[in-house]
């Protein structure tokens, strides 16, 4: 499918270049303080841009996100978007099981079919996600130069007993974008909050829901979205105290780093269920 691409810089909107390291920040947007771990200060590792108009207020959903779309659209979108097959996805979405306490609903995500769990080639299937976004809307990809991402273990257990029951390139899950543990650590959630049947959505999971329901990001007091089912090493060095996530800031959606043991009342952990 031929694309033209209709962001291909966002420096005229006063957001850093993709392939450039950002201004350090004293705090995320999430207004979760820098990770700092055994005297080392991190504040380089998770700098962002200065937000011009974020208010003090709690975030939650936006207003123009109504929930899932019918699932049926999503596998169609997402099938369109990375070139892929939505034969098997449509059969399955034609007898979908009860949906699970705490899901806000049904979404399409792409498949470990097609996403291989081994880094580096998992890092480079993010960026091909990522990259995803220029096409739709402005978009700025915090760790652009340095991508050292690993999908947890847990997540990739819960993830393989979704494959025991759905085959294909895009599969379905029942999952909740970061609402259910708003106010909560990915660190909590992880060891604390989640049910046992729950797992963290991972990075590629969230960006794939992202890319067919953009309106849940539409404006600076949208609740920031943890992806506790990925671990991020911020120096590359094979130490993972950070998680990634995704907000909205100035019309600009953002893919940053945060640390998973701070609180933060604007963002939570997104998980599926299975």
């Amino acid at each position: 499918m031929t694309k033209s691409k209709k962001w291909t810089t966002l420096s005229d909107r006063g957001v850093v270049l993709l392939n450039k390291k950002p201004a350090v920040a004293k705090a995320l947007p999430t207004g979760r303080q820098v990770w700092r771990g055994e005297g080392v200060a991190y504040a380089k590792s998770y700098g962002l841009p200065k937000e011009k108009n974020m208010s003090k207020k709690t975030r939650v959903y936006s207003e123009k996100y109504k929930g899932p779309k019918p699932i049926k659209k999503q596998i169609q979108m997402i099938a369109e978007i990375f070139d892929l097959n939505p034969k098997f996805a449509l059969e399955y979405a034609k007898n979908l099981p009860k949906l699970p306490e705490g899901a806000e609903g049904w979404f399409a995500i792409l498949s470990l079919d097609v996403w291989p769990y081994f880094a580096p080639e998992y890092c480079k299937k993010l960026l091909r996600t990522l990259q995803e976004f220029e096409f739709f809307r402005p978009f700025c990809n915090i760790r652009a130069s340095g991508m050292f991402v690993k999908l947890r273990f847990d997540t990739l257990c819960g993830l393989e007993g979704v494959h025991e029951k759905q085959k294909g390139d895009i599969w379905i899950v029942a999952a909740q974008l970061g609402a259910r543990y708003r106010g909560r650590s990915v660190h909590e959630f992880h060891h604390i909050y989640s049910s046992k049947n729950e797992y963290g959505l991972p990075s590629f999971a969230v960006g794939s829901i992202l890319l067919t329901h953009p309106e849940r990001f539409s404006g600076n007091d949208d609740l920031s979205i943890d992806c506790a089912g990925d671990d991020f090493s911020p120096d590359g060095d094979g130490q993972y105290p950070a998680s990634p996530a995704f907000d909205f800031c100035d019309g600009v959606v953002r893919f940053f780093v945060c640390n998973r043991y701070t609180r933060g009342k604007n963002s939570g952990s997104a998980s599926f269920f299975v």
